[in-house]
């Protein structure tokens, strides 16, 4: 909103000193200039917002790196603000609130380090693994060894509830070949060769999460979850890791859409629908979404529930609601013009 009238600034004015009716919602040229610093000002926020609530795919990476960013864009302008020499005449009232925001951000952000999930989602992101949480500009260098923490805690998570968990679709899993550096044989191989005793301890030793860390982290990975898709055979027991944690939404965006497509299906219009119609037609529209198809119907057209068998249909009633908006319209415009000239207007054919 901000966005648009800015951009038709040159046209709002003109316009306005057009109309005496409007003069007093004139927006000064301090206004404007509010207005403008507001627009760059949140506009991190904006693409944060739009960056975390996604749902389609895994995004729950994304968090800390959009705090860290919102948090350094505060700090920025709290240090500009106070290297200014001259001082805007909205400086205060924005200055209080950018305040309020500070500590509002600080509370959140810091609740995000305390559920593991954020946490995993960037170890288990092969672009990012331990790498925020030591960079030297973040907050986590805040706490000394806050990195060696997090690792420490996440691999206890692996080896309490993956590491040891008893799986038939891993056992036709061949165990990893490692790289040369590690000098490692294969458990199968081990009780052909009875010299290589420190090979079938590194074997016996071996771990999964261990193993993954030490592999460098790719930077050209972005998506995660193609990586993992293909790479689930490397690491097994860390992909049901990761497709545990992936399917961990990291706001409560889609669930309010979700609400949002009930509403629009269970209406004052539609009273009889039952939950598990509702349930259904939720997901049909969700397919057609994905799929761009409609489901073949199979269903004997005489068994349709109760709900269906109604004389109109919801589009019916939809063009009944916008016509008597109409006619109401038209009532309202018709009383304040003559008759006669209404008519000729509207129906010049039976005039």
């Amino acid at each position: 909103m901000i966005e648009r009238g800015i951009y038709l600034r040159p046209a709002i004015d003109p316009w306005i000193q057009t109309r005496p009716e409007l003069k007093e919602f004139a927006l000064s040229d301090r206004e404007w200039e509010l207005a403008e610093f507001l627009l760059r000002f949140l506009e991190p926020f904006r693409h944060a917002t739009n960056s975390i609530q996604a749902t389609e795919r895994p995004s729950l990476h994304k968090t800390f790196v959009m705090y860290e960013k919102l948090y350094n864009n505060l700090e920025n302008i709290k240090a500009i603000f106070n290297k200014m020499t001259t001082v805007p005449e909205w400086f205060q009232e924005v200055q209080n609130a950018i305040d309020e925001m500070w500590d509002k951000f600080k509370h959140h952000y810091s609740k995000t380090k305390k559920p593991p999930a954020y946490v995993d989602a960037n170890i288990l992101h092969p672009g990012k693994k331990l790498h925020l949480f030591k960079k030297k500009d973040s907050s986590f260098m805040d706490t000394p060894g806050q990195a060696q923490i997090y690792e420490q805690e996440a691999r206890a998570r692996f080896d309490k509830y993956y590491n040891h968990q008893k799986d038939k679709s891993l056992n036709s899993i061949s165990p990893v070949q490692p790289s040369n550096s590690l000098k490692r044989k294969r458990a199968e191989d081990s009780d052909s060769d009875s010299d290589n005793s420190d090979d079938d301890n590194d074997t016996s030793a071996y771990n999964e999460f261990d193993h993954y860390l030490r592999v460098k982290r790719d930077k050209l990975v972005r998506d995660a979850l193609p990586w993992w898709r293909t790479s689930h055979g490397m690491f097994p027991k860390m992909g049901l890791w990761y497709r545990d944690v992936g399917a961990v939404p990291a706001s409560g965006a889609g669930v309010e859409r979700e609400f949002s497509i009930s509403g629009n299906i269970a209406t004052k219009k539609r009273p009889r629908l039952r939950a598990k119609t509702i349930s259904d037609t939720m997901m049909y529209k969700r397919w057609r979404a994905h799929r761009g198809n409609p489901i073949p119907c199979i269903a004997d057209e005489h068994e349709i529930p109760d709900e269906y068998d109604e004389d109109e249909s919801d589009a019916e009633s939809e063009f009944d609601e916008r016509n008597i908006e109409l006619e109401s319209w038209l009532a309202e415009w018709m009383a304040e013009k003559e008759l006669a000239s209404a008519a000729q207007a509207l129906f010049p054919a039976e005039a």
